[in-house]
């Protein structure tokens, strides 16, 4: 006890040292953020609830005039896929006006419930509508695959007319004259894009929260989060209020809120999805792959939007690897028999909470029923090296382009936490290790204090090179055991309380990784959280402060019936035939 006490003196006599030594500069920027940076963000906030309030009226004001479908109607609507109501439309059992009506009031309502929206176009939406109805009407032979399918846009996305905020003051006010690439690819198809969604700050957290528009709420219990970055989006598809959405993913930002609302969500591959008009926080940062991707409530949404998106007869950004969609591939996959499957509950850092195990095995189980093989792994690339080096990499400016984006804005608690790692300086951070490491007994967080900050370029090469490492030991391991895909869980945990995520960013681990890795990732649900079956109970594994945080958040009392998924990730360009493994896993779980 006494050596404990010794040591927390030590720390807390570091850190008064560092706060007396801030700049003037430093100490400026958080005067001007307690004094000015809230009262402007209470405006942003008041100002932007009236314009969504104005913008509801308006959606709601059209929708009044668009003659009713009938209630049997509207069901089969709701629950058909995107190819189904293309094909609804070619029979002449409903228009395009008419499905935007549905999903607009849909969407109303998952908004009033979990606060997922941050913009309705219902003007450019009817009129997009409207042209599709018109083209219907003048030969239903030649439909994009989208036509008259009302599709989300998560805020980041830019779409002419709209913000793209990131969920920071600063860029409230400022609509985009352009749509983004993938806008632009997903009306050419046909798709009617109609709405924007709710993100948390600067993008980089797993809950949608932010000054700007508030928090958004998972639609299974409202108690909870709806999962980050993508948050609306997950919780708007999950309430049927979209037939299919878009997000991004940095670090889990598409699979995490998956798992958390239960929907389907698909990481690709870098560079399949063209990124020219995403607007991202780390402009520049490849190190850690963000890339766009559809969420949706079936894998077969998956497929049509990435038909769309995946567009190989134009580099539209000069990016993108110009590579369309291999039909071939995905129906070979979705066909297959005799596939082999790696597994794993533990990636080497955190091991998963019981649901996530729980939905692992069932996973497992349904596979080796359809006549698949599963093995257990130890997965190649990932573990507390990859970690050390994900941290390393994202940190590499010493955190100065998101204190740039925010200014005197009132930092959420996730991203403090991540500044207050990132900031630190060196000698404080040998303290506060040491003292993780040697009191504490968790090497784990200790580790990440120890690699965290900001890097010479010299480093960040070899850091590069470290990553293409993992990428080689990651491919070696699925060549080792001839592996077609890896099953992992979705995350850690299920979906955790609002404001919990603060204190465990660590749990998106279990998916970020994948991101350093660049290997595609499936999110699909499989069950829900179940008080009797689901308590975390015995002593901790290897980490005892971050289990004992997690542990922490995770309610299965609170938390009973909330969607558990599970990630199915393969090979580097390999995501059609991700997608149809993924089918094969979605038929096993419902055979």
């Amino acid at each position: 006890m006494q050596h404990a006490q010794t040591a927390c003196a030590v720390v807390g006599a570091a850190t008064v040292a560092y706060y007396a030594s801030r700049s003037l500069a430093g100490v400026s920027r958080e005067l001007s953020r307690a004094l000015f940076g809230r009262s402007r963000a209470k405006r942003v906030l008041d100002r932007k609830q009236t314009e969504m309030e104005e913008q509801i009226a308006r959606a709601l004001e059209w929708c009044a005039s668009v003659p009713p479908v009938k209630p049997a109607l509207e069901e089969k609507i709701v629950a058909a896929t995107a190819s189904e109501l293309v094909a609804m439309q070619k029979h002449k059992d409903v228009t395009a006006v008419q499905l935007l009506m549905v999903f607009v009031k849909r969407a109303i309502v998952a908004h009033n419930k979990t606060n997922c929206l941050v913009w309705i176009g219902i003007g450019d939406a009817v009129a997009q509508a409207e042209a599709a109805d018109a083209k219907r009407k003048e030969s239903s032979k030649d439909l994009g695959p989208l036509h008259g399918v009302p599709v989300s846009i998560k805020d980041n996305i830019d779409v002419r007319g709209s913000d793209s905020t990131l969920g920071m003051v600063r860029y409230a006010f400022q609509p985009r004259n352009e749509d983004a690439a993938l806008v632009k690819l997903i009306k050419g198809a046909g798709g009617v894009v109609f709405c924007k969604t709710n993100i948390p700050q600067t993008l980089v957290a797993y809950e949608s929260t932010n000054h700007v528009f508030g928090t958004a709420k998972n639609p299974h219990n409202t108690d909870f989060a709806c999962g980050g970055s993508s948050g609306g989006e997950a919780a708007l598809v999950a309430a049927c209020g979209s037939v299919i959405g878009i997000g991004t993913d940095i670090g889990g930002s598409i699979r995490i809120p998956c798992h958390f609302c239960g929907i389907y969500g698909l990481k690709p591959s870098q560079w399949r999805v063209p990124a020219f008009g995403i607007t991202t926080p780390m402009a520049g940062q490849e190190a850690a792959c963000s890339v766009a991707g559809p969420m949706a409530r079936s894998v077969d949404d998956l497929v049509t939007m990435s038909r769309v998106l995946f567009n190989g007869s134009q580099s539209v950004d000069g990016n993108t690897i110009g590579v369309g969609f291999r039909d071939a591939v995905y129906e070979a996959a979705k066909k297959q028999k005799k596939l082999t499957f790696g597994y794993y509950d533990d990636d080497g850092f955190v091991a998963a909470s019981p649901a996530c195990k729980r939905a692992l095995r069932m996973a497992i189980t349904a596979l080796e029923k359809q006549g698949h093989t599963c093995v257990p792994i130890t997965p190649g690339g990932l573990g507390l090296p990859c970690v050390k080096l994900m941290y390393s990499l994202l940190s590499a400016d010493g955190g100065r382009t998101l204190l740039g984006h925010l200014g005197t804005e009132p930092i959420i608690a996730p991203i403090k936490n991540l500044f207050a790692v990132v900031l630190i300086p060196r000698a404080l951070k040998g303290l506060a290790s040491w003292y993780m490491r040697r009191v504490k007994g968790d090497p784990f967080i200790a580790a990440v204090l120890d690699v965290a900050g900001e890097r010479s370029v010299q480093e960040y090469w070899l850091l590069q090179h470290e990553r293409q490492q993992a990428r080689a030991e990651a491919a070696a391991v699925m060549e080792q055991h001839g592996l077609d895909a890896i099953l992992c869980p979705g995350l850690v945990t299920p979906a955790v309380p609002h404001g919990s995520s603060a204190q465990v960013g660590y749990g998106a681990m279990m998916t970020g990784l994948l991101n350093v890795l660049d290997m595609p990732s499936v999110v699909v649900p499989v069950t829900n959280v179940d008080r009797a079956t689901d308590r975390w109970e015995g002593p901790y594994e290897r980490a005892p402060v971050i289990e004992q945080r997690i542990r922490r958040m995770y309610d299965v009392e609170r938390g009973h019936g909330l969607p558990v998924g599970v990630q199915i990730y393969g090979k580097k360009t390999a995501d059609e035939a991700l997608l149809g493994y993924a089918q094969q896993l979605d038929a096993a779980l419902k055979a």
